[in-house]
């Protein structure tokens, strides 16, 4: 089995990130992230003989930047998505009382 292992900076990416990463990688790989005071590292082995180390770790590259973003847009988008919800539930509420 291949073994790859590729390491993160702790600042700059969450764990969250490289979980739902690894996530995506299920049928390619399986994995374990590890912790220092500065980085996570993950190890992945390769369960699919027809990808290569080189492969694999540009897909999890490409998921871990894709699940960093989706986490960053999530984060600046909560605000606004609560007062969108919040007024629709809100008019709901008013519309039932109405009735």
């Amino acid at each position: 089995m291949n073994v790859l292992c590729v390491e993160f900076d702790r600042k700059t990416y969450t764990l969250f990130s490289l979980q739902s990463s690894l996530y995506r990688m299920i049928g390619v790989c399986v994995g374990k992230i590890r912790e220092t005071d500065k980085l996570y590292i993950c190890d992945l082995s390769i369960i699919d003989k027809n990808i290569s180390n080189d492969e694999a770790e540009i897909m999890f590259l490409e998921y871990v930047s894709d699940e960093s973003l989706r986490e960053r847009l999530n984060i600046q988008t909560e605000p606004l998505r609560n007062v969108i919800l919040s007024l629709a539930f809100g008019a709901m509420a008013v519309e039932k009382n109405v009735n």
